[in-house]
Protein backbone atom coordinates (compact mmCIF):
# COMPACT_ATOMS: atom_id res chain seq x y z
CA UNK A 1 0.00 0.00 0.00
CA UNK A 2 2.73 2.39 0.97
CA UNK A 3 5.00 1.61 -1.90
CA UNK A 4 1.97 2.29 -4.51
CA UNK A 5 1.03 5.60 -2.56
CA UNK A 6 4.74 6.49 -3.27
CA UNK A 7 4.40 5.33 -6.69
CA UNK A 8 0.95 7.34 -7.37
CA UNK A 9 3.03 10.57 -5.57
CA UNK A 10 5.78 10.12 -7.90
CA UNK A 11 3.87 9.73 -11.43
CA UNK A 12 1.64 12.80 -10.38
CA UNK A 13 5.16 15.15 -9.54
CA UNK A 14 6.01 14.08 -12.98
CA UNK A 15 3.13 14.74 -14.90
CA UNK A 16 2.86 18.82 -12.89
CA UNK A 17 6.23 19.43 -13.36
CA UNK A 18 7.03 17.84 -17.31
CA UNK A 19 3.57 17.27 -18.62
CA UNK A 20 3.14 21.04 -19.34
CA UNK A 21 6.11 21.69 -21.29
CA UNK A 22 6.14 18.10 -23.05
CA UNK A 23 2.66 18.93 -24.19
CA UNK A 24 3.87 22.38 -25.76
CA UNK A 25 6.68 21.06 -27.50
CA UNK A 26 4.74 18.49 -29.34
CA UNK A 27 2.23 21.26 -29.88
CA UNK A 28 5.07 23.54 -31.69
CA UNK A 29 6.25 20.66 -33.73
CA UNK A 30 3.13 19.75 -35.19
CA UNK A 31 2.13 23.50 -35.68
CA UNK A 32 5.83 23.93 -37.43
CA UNK A 33 5.11 20.86 -39.66
CA UNK A 34 1.47 22.06 -40.57
CA UNK A 35 2.61 25.92 -41.43
CA UNK A 36 5.59 24.40 -43.36
CA UNK A 37 2.91 22.29 -45.42
CA UNK A 38 0.59 25.11 -45.61
CA UNK A 39 3.28 27.60 -47.28
CA UNK A 40 4.75 24.87 -49.81
CA UNK A 41 1.79 24.52 -50.86
CA UNK A 42 1.87 28.54 -52.09
CA UNK A 43 5.22 27.60 -53.86
CA UNK A 44 4.16 26.95 -57.23
CA UNK A 45 2.57 30.44 -57.07
CA UNK A 46 5.70 32.51 -56.74
CA UNK A 47 7.79 33.64 -59.67
CA UNK A 48 9.35 30.84 -61.87
CA UNK A 49 12.78 32.57 -61.58
CA UNK A 50 12.56 32.30 -57.52
CA UNK A 51 10.60 28.77 -57.08
CA UNK A 52 13.79 27.03 -56.72
CA UNK A 53 15.16 29.58 -53.61
CA UNK A 54 11.73 29.17 -52.21
CA UNK A 55 11.33 25.27 -52.23
CA UNK A 56 14.91 24.92 -50.23
CA UNK A 57 14.93 27.95 -48.09
CA UNK A 58 11.38 28.91 -46.69
CA UNK A 59 10.69 25.30 -45.29
CA UNK A 60 14.27 25.97 -43.81
CA UNK A 61 13.79 29.32 -42.14
CA UNK A 62 9.96 28.06 -40.83
CA UNK A 63 11.54 25.01 -38.91
CA UNK A 64 14.24 27.48 -37.34
CA UNK A 65 11.86 29.58 -36.09
CA UNK A 66 9.96 27.01 -35.20
CA UNK A 67 12.88 25.83 -32.85
CA UNK A 68 13.54 29.44 -31.49
CA UNK A 69 9.29 29.07 -30.14
CA UNK A 70 10.39 25.81 -28.93
CA UNK A 71 13.86 27.05 -26.83
CA UNK A 72 11.83 29.84 -25.44
CA UNK A 73 8.35 27.67 -24.70
CA UNK A 74 10.76 25.09 -22.58
CA UNK A 75 12.75 28.10 -20.41
CA UNK A 76 15.80 28.66 -22.64
CA UNK A 77 17.18 32.53 -23.49
CA UNK A 78 16.58 33.16 -26.99
CA UNK A 79 16.84 36.82 -27.41
CA UNK A 80 20.41 36.19 -29.08
CA UNK A 81 18.83 33.46 -31.32
CA UNK A 82 16.66 36.18 -32.08
CA UNK A 83 18.77 38.47 -33.17
CA UNK A 84 20.89 35.78 -35.41
CA UNK A 85 17.50 34.96 -36.80
CA UNK A 86 17.08 38.47 -37.97
CA UNK A 87 20.57 38.63 -40.01
CA UNK A 88 19.38 35.40 -41.32
CA UNK A 89 16.24 36.56 -42.23
CA UNK A 90 17.80 39.89 -43.75
CA UNK A 91 20.25 37.59 -45.96
CA UNK A 92 16.82 35.41 -47.00
CA UNK A 93 14.92 38.41 -48.59
CA UNK A 94 18.49 39.48 -50.18
CA UNK A 95 18.00 35.89 -52.11
CA UNK A 96 14.35 36.81 -53.67
CA UNK A 97 15.82 39.84 -54.83
CA UNK A 98 17.68 40.38 -58.46
CA UNK A 99 20.32 42.81 -56.56
CA UNK A 100 20.85 39.82 -53.84
CA UNK A 101 20.73 36.73 -56.53
CA UNK A 102 23.42 38.32 -58.76
CA UNK A 103 25.67 39.24 -55.66
CA UNK A 104 25.38 35.70 -54.53
CA UNK A 105 25.58 33.97 -58.06
CA UNK A 106 28.73 35.75 -58.26
CA UNK A 107 30.50 34.77 -55.04
CA UNK A 108 29.58 31.18 -56.16
CA UNK A 109 30.50 31.41 -59.75
CA UNK A 110 34.15 32.80 -58.02
CA UNK A 111 34.07 30.00 -56.07
CA UNK A 112 33.58 27.28 -58.68
CA UNK A 113 35.90 29.21 -60.91
CA UNK A 114 33.54 29.06 -63.61
CA UNK A 115 34.83 32.20 -65.60
CA UNK A 116 37.73 34.67 -65.26
CA UNK A 117 38.72 37.47 -66.92
CA UNK A 118 39.89 36.84 -70.62
CA UNK A 119 37.96 33.95 -71.02
CA UNK A 120 35.93 33.99 -74.17
CA UNK A 121 32.55 33.07 -73.39
CA UNK A 122 28.86 32.39 -75.88
CA UNK A 123 26.61 35.51 -75.39
CA UNK A 124 23.64 36.29 -77.34
CA UNK A 125 24.69 33.01 -79.85
CA UNK A 126 27.89 35.16 -80.24
CA UNK A 127 32.00 34.75 -78.67
CA UNK A 128 33.07 37.44 -76.48
CA UNK A 129 35.69 38.22 -74.32
CA UNK A 130 35.09 39.18 -70.56
CA UNK A 131 36.93 42.18 -69.78
CA UNK A 132 35.17 42.86 -66.56
CA UNK A 133 33.95 40.63 -63.21
CA UNK A 134 32.13 42.45 -61.30
CA UNK A 135 29.59 42.01 -58.08
CA UNK A 136 26.63 41.67 -60.34
CA UNK A 137 27.14 40.82 -63.54
CA UNK A 138 30.47 40.26 -66.07
CA UNK A 139 31.01 42.46 -68.89
CA UNK A 140 31.74 40.71 -72.20
CA UNK A 141 33.02 42.66 -75.30
CA UNK A 142 31.83 41.26 -78.35
CA UNK A 143 33.81 41.32 -81.56
CA UNK A 144 31.67 44.28 -82.73
CA UNK A 145 33.39 46.12 -80.39
CA UNK A 146 30.18 46.27 -78.15
CA UNK A 147 29.80 45.13 -74.42
CA UNK A 148 27.33 43.35 -73.24
CA UNK A 149 26.59 42.86 -69.32
CA UNK A 150 25.61 39.40 -68.33
CA UNK A 151 23.67 39.12 -65.13
CA UNK A 152 25.78 36.44 -62.94
CA UNK A 153 22.97 34.22 -62.02
CA UNK A 154 23.68 33.51 -65.47
CA UNK A 155 26.93 31.96 -65.12
CA UNK A 156 25.57 29.85 -62.17
CA UNK A 157 22.02 28.89 -63.01
CA UNK A 158 22.30 28.58 -66.83
CA UNK A 159 24.34 26.54 -69.21
CA UNK A 160 27.56 28.66 -69.27
CA UNK A 161 29.96 27.74 -72.74
CA UNK A 162 33.67 28.51 -72.19
CA UNK A 163 36.06 28.64 -74.91
CA UNK A 164 38.93 28.86 -73.01
CA UNK A 165 39.50 26.52 -70.50
CA UNK A 166 39.71 23.15 -73.16
CA UNK A 167 42.57 25.13 -75.15
CA UNK A 168 40.70 24.84 -78.25
CA UNK A 169 37.82 25.56 -80.33
CA UNK A 170 35.97 23.64 -83.61
CA UNK A 171 34.67 25.46 -86.60
CA UNK A 172 32.76 24.20 -89.08
CA UNK A 173 31.53 25.46 -92.95
CA UNK A 174 29.21 23.25 -95.31
CA UNK A 175 30.28 22.56 -98.57
CA UNK A 176 27.73 21.44 -101.19
CA UNK A 177 28.07 18.97 -104.26
CA UNK A 178 25.95 19.16 -106.76
CA UNK A 179 25.86 17.62 -110.26
CA UNK A 180 26.97 14.01 -110.57
CA UNK A 181 30.90 14.46 -108.33
CA UNK A 182 33.05 11.40 -107.68
CA UNK A 183 32.53 12.03 -103.91
CA UNK A 184 35.82 10.00 -102.78
CA UNK A 185 37.88 12.00 -104.84
CA UNK A 186 35.90 15.21 -103.36
CA UNK A 187 36.34 14.42 -99.85
CA UNK A 188 40.16 13.44 -100.67
CA UNK A 189 40.90 16.97 -101.59
CA UNK A 190 38.64 18.54 -98.75
CA UNK A 191 41.26 16.42 -96.56
CA UNK A 192 44.29 17.69 -98.34
CA UNK A 193 42.96 21.09 -98.70
CA UNK A 194 42.02 21.06 -94.47
CA UNK A 195 45.74 19.55 -93.61
CA UNK A 196 47.19 22.02 -95.40
CA UNK A 197 45.76 25.26 -93.65
CA UNK A 198 48.44 26.19 -91.62
CA UNK A 199 46.66 28.20 -88.83
CA UNK A 200 44.87 25.27 -87.52
CA UNK A 201 46.15 23.03 -84.25
CA UNK A 202 48.48 20.29 -85.88
CA UNK A 203 47.61 18.08 -82.60
CA UNK A 204 43.73 17.78 -83.54
CA UNK A 205 43.21 16.09 -87.04
CA UNK A 206 40.77 17.85 -89.23
CA UNK A 207 37.20 16.37 -89.73
CA UNK A 208 34.70 15.83 -92.78
CA UNK A 209 31.15 14.61 -92.24
CA UNK A 210 28.62 13.97 -95.03
CA UNK A 211 25.45 15.82 -93.49
CA UNK A 212 23.03 15.36 -95.85
CA UNK A 213 21.92 14.60 -99.45
CA UNK A 214 19.60 17.65 -100.39
CA UNK A 215 17.85 18.18 -103.31
CA UNK A 216 20.07 19.44 -105.60
CA UNK A 217 23.60 18.82 -103.72
CA UNK A 218 25.51 16.52 -101.55
CA UNK A 219 25.83 18.28 -97.73
CA UNK A 220 29.47 18.36 -96.14
CA UNK A 221 30.40 19.75 -93.09
CA UNK A 222 34.48 20.43 -92.50
CA UNK A 223 35.73 21.32 -89.26
CA UNK A 224 39.36 22.09 -88.05
CA UNK A 225 40.07 23.66 -84.34
CA UNK A 226 41.66 26.61 -83.48
CA UNK A 227 43.17 28.25 -80.55
CA UNK A 228 41.48 31.20 -79.95
CA UNK A 229 37.73 31.11 -80.71
CA UNK A 230 37.43 34.98 -81.44
CA UNK A 231 39.09 34.33 -84.45
CA UNK A 232 36.59 32.13 -85.96
CA UNK A 233 34.92 34.09 -88.01
CA UNK A 234 38.14 34.78 -90.19
CA UNK A 235 39.27 31.58 -90.33
CA UNK A 236 35.78 30.30 -91.02
CA UNK A 237 36.09 32.31 -94.06
CA UNK A 238 39.53 31.38 -95.29
CA UNK A 239 38.31 27.83 -94.93
CA UNK A 240 35.66 28.24 -97.16
CA UNK A 241 37.44 30.28 -99.67
CA UNK A 242 40.53 27.52 -99.61
CA UNK A 243 37.88 24.83 -100.09
CA UNK A 244 35.71 26.25 -102.78
CA UNK A 245 39.29 27.54 -105.04
CA UNK A 246 40.54 23.86 -104.60
CA UNK A 247 37.18 22.21 -105.74
CA UNK A 248 36.47 24.70 -108.69
CA UNK A 249 40.43 24.25 -109.53
CA UNK A 250 39.45 20.09 -110.13
CA UNK A 251 36.25 20.65 -111.65
CA UNK A 252 34.12 20.41 -109.16
CA UNK A 253 30.85 22.25 -108.77
CA UNK A 254 30.49 23.79 -105.72
CA UNK A 255 26.67 24.85 -104.06
CA UNK A 256 23.32 24.10 -105.50
CA UNK A 257 24.20 25.96 -108.64
CA UNK A 258 23.62 23.17 -111.33
CA UNK A 259 19.94 24.21 -111.44
CA UNK A 260 20.31 28.09 -112.08
CA UNK A 261 22.12 27.20 -115.56
CA UNK A 262 19.18 27.72 -118.28
CA UNK A 263 21.28 25.68 -120.65
CA UNK A 264 20.69 22.63 -118.68
CA UNK A 265 17.51 23.00 -118.77
CA UNK A 266 15.12 20.82 -120.50
CA UNK A 267 12.74 22.13 -123.17
CA UNK A 268 9.59 21.49 -120.87
CA UNK A 269 10.92 23.25 -118.06
CA UNK A 270 11.74 26.56 -120.14
CA UNK A 271 9.13 29.32 -119.89
CA UNK A 272 6.94 30.04 -123.02
CA UNK A 273 6.51 33.18 -124.46
CA UNK A 274 2.81 34.22 -123.61
CA UNK A 275 0.58 35.58 -126.49
CA UNK A 276 -1.19 38.51 -126.09
CA UNK A 277 -4.38 39.16 -128.76
CA UNK A 278 -4.77 42.99 -129.48
CA UNK A 279 -7.78 44.36 -128.45
CA UNK A 280 -10.68 44.91 -130.70
CA UNK A 281 -11.16 48.25 -132.46
CA UNK A 282 -14.43 49.55 -131.17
Amino acid sequence: MALATIVAVTAGDILNDYGPPALRVVAILIATKVAVGLVMRFADRVPEQYQRQAKYLVPKVIWALGLIILMGAVGIDINSLIALFGVVGLAAALVFTPVGQAAIAGFLAGIDDVVQVDDVINVLDQPGKVIRKGTLSLGVELLDGSVVYVPNTKAVDDELINYSRSGASRIEVEIKLDGDPNLGDAIALMRETLDGLDWQLEDRPAEIYFAEIGGDAFHYRCCVWIANRLDGEQYESDMLQALVDRLRGEGFSVGETGSFFWEEFPDTHRSRPISIPAPKSA
